[in-house]
């Protein structure tokens, strides 16, 4: 659920907006105590909205699913410090966040919540922004909040309940040892982190020590977390599949390794039913339920299923019928049929040169199909209030 600006507002210190409206509706005048905090929102809206109303004709036509949903494309690029968006099936990318960012590489969405989780090795950390849906278009708060600090994060992935899944390493001050791990930081954490302005350390969940390797791509189901490794993948396996909950003494028993054919995975997606994942030249899938380590003679029980590819970098499901893959190696979006671990064909949907990260943001219109409509209205009775409080104060 995309939360509407009343909630946004809140959200950043301005709960003075809500009651402002009522107020001015009612009195005509308005008193508020934060001016400071009021300012700020004010100048973050301002820009934000006027993005939206300034928005060409076509751009504000709806673009929608078979199932009711818009979906939009969001892609880090790293050497440009940038993450982008585009809205299927345009073929433009537009700026979503543009400032505040080293290198982004590894990006995940959590649906229900709105948040763009971005990670920036660069800046040893994971942030996240809010994201906000306004009439086919997306813009974030304007603010970065802080989920993981000290850590040099290779990939992340958030699970159903909103949890942030990282594999990466730590980054101490010497002569403290650095612990490489798939770390999970909590929900309650990263919403208790935003409010105090205090991050908090995540919790090792599998460590390095005890998977015997460097997991690098990271893809979650319900139960399971399906990783990559970064090296020696013929020797401790391409892909493994492992429990989101570690044991409680050091054990590799439920760590399943499931193909064997590469040695370094640059990505891995899942669908109900199958697995694929992504390496030099190459992409492969194979059926969920494998559960020997083997890939046979002749890799035939991981299916090559393109070699268009060159280094697929990212890679996801988009909960229907499609796996969109981001190609570092072409500098290139491209999509393909997930209902199937056989050859198909790549259609490539986005040049994206210097392309990293991407992940799918799907916004439901199943309710109502003016309901970006009815947030701008919020947002803009939002920003009239808030100027109205900040002069009359």
């Amino acid at each position: 659920m995309i939360p509407s600006a009343e909630e946004v507002g809140e959200a950043a210190g301005v709960d003075e907006a809500a009651e402002a409206g009522q107020q001015i509706a009612q009195t005509g005048t308005v008193t508020v105590s934060n001016t400071g905090s009021v300012s700020n929102t004010v100048e973050r809206l301002s820009k934000n909205l006027h993005e939206v109303t300034t928005m060409s004709e076509e751009d504000s036509k709806a673009t929608f699913t078979e199932d009711g949903n818009t979906n939009y494309l969001i892609a880090s690029f790293t050497r440009l410090k940038v993450v982008n968006y585009a809205r299927l099936p345009d073929l433009v990318w537009r700026p979503i966040v543009t400032t505040g960012l080293f290198t982004p590489q590894s990006i995940a969405i959590d649906e229900d919540r709105g948040r763009l989780y971005i990670a920036d090795p660069g800046a040893v950390k994971v942030v996240w922004y809010q994201l906000l849906a306004f009439d086919q278009k997306l813009l974030t708060d304007g603010r970065q909040h802080v989920a993981v600090v000290s850590m040099s994060a290779r990939n992340i992935a958030v699970d159903l309940a909103g949890n942030l899944w990282v594999s990466g390493a730590t980054t101490p001050v010497p002569p403290i040892e650095a612990v490489d791990a798939i770390w999970k930081q909590s929900r309650l954490n990263i919403e208790q982190a935003s409010s105090t302005g205090l991050p908090i350390e995540p919790a090792p969940v599998w460590r390095s020590s005890w998977t015997n390797s460097n997991p690098y791509p990271l893809a979650l189901d319900a139960f399971n977390i399906f990783y990559g490794n970064m090296a020696s993948g013929k020797e401790k396996g391409s892909v493994v599949k492992t429990t989101q909950e570690a044991p409680l003494t050091e054990s590799a028993d439920s760590l399943t390794p499931i193909a064997d054919n590469v040695d370094s995975v640059y990505s891995v997606a899942v669908t109900p039913t199958l697995v694929f994942y992504g390496a030099d030249n190459a992409i492969y899938g194979m059926l969920k339920t494998k559960s020997t380590s083997s890939c046979g003679q002749d890799s035939s029980m991981c299916t090559v299923i393109s070699e268009v590819a060159k280094k697929p970098t990212a890679m996801v499901w988009d909960g229907d019928g499609s796996i969109f893959l981001a190609d570092n190696g072409n500098g290139a979006v491209y999509s393909f049929a997930a209902g199937s671990a056989s050859p198909h064909a790549l259609e490539k949907v986005l040049d994206a040169a210097d392309v990293w990260g991407l992940d799918v943001f799907r916004v439901s219109n199943d309710k109502s199909s003016a309901r970006p409509e009815v947030q701008l209205r919020s947002s803009v009775l939002v920003l009239v209030c808030l100027i109205a409080a900040f002069f009359v104060a």
